[in-house]
């Protein structure tokens, strides 16, 4: 490496460390301080009735399927069996 390269690449590091100072202030700037980017979003759905609905429905569906974790397989295959009958009924 000759004598002039060691002082250029010591100004190149110092020009990227200072772009990336910059570009760190920048992002600290836009999300808030000390703030991830899921916290900026915290309570942001409170009130929203459309929200609440949609958590309940995924709460239920969670229920429903811990409910046919539980089931033994033989209890489960009956159940389809059932489950299919009684929607062929309803279509008809």
């Amino acid at each position: 490496m000759s004598k002039n390269a060691v002082p250029e690449l010591e100004k190149r590091v110092a020009r990227l460390e200072e772009e990336l100072r910059l570009v760190k202030a920048q992002l600290a700037q836009r999300r808030g301080p000390d703030r991830a980017g899921w916290e900026s979003i915290v309570g942001s759905f409170e009130g929203d009735e459309a929200f609440h609905q949609i958590v309940q429905e995924g709460r239920k569906i969670r229920e429903a399927d811990r409910q046919r974790a539980r089931i033994p397989d033989a209890a489960r295959a009956e159940n389809n069996r059932t489950g299919m009958k009684r929607k062929a009924k309803q279509a008809r």
